[in-house]
């Protein structure tokens, strides 16, 4: 199993090579957060982490979107890659 520098290591030296651009993206909140209206659900802060990762499907308590944890962190996960290509 790779460790995580060696991982990113390789996978900047795979993009170098052709020719791309690797943007490394800080995952924190990114579940908690709806990638609808931006706002943080802060309805987990009095949850541990293993309680509220194990919360599948939310909905924001601000724009009341419908949303599934792990759809809703790689959109907003994507949403920071993109902005950073900006």
């Amino acid at each position: 199993m790779l460790f995580r520098g060696t991982l990113i290591s390789q996978l900047k030296y795979k993009c170098a090579w052709y020719g791309k651009k690797l943007i490394i993206i800080d995952p924190k909140n990114t579940s908690r957060i709806c990638h609808e209206c931006k706002q943080k659900n802060h309805e987990f802060n009095s949850l541990s982490q293993s309680e509220w990762l194990a919360a599948r499907k939310w909905a924001c308590p601000n724009c009341h979107a419908h949303l599934d944890g792990d759809v809703n962190a790689a959109k907003n996960i994507l949403a920071k890659g993109l902005e950073t290509l900006a």
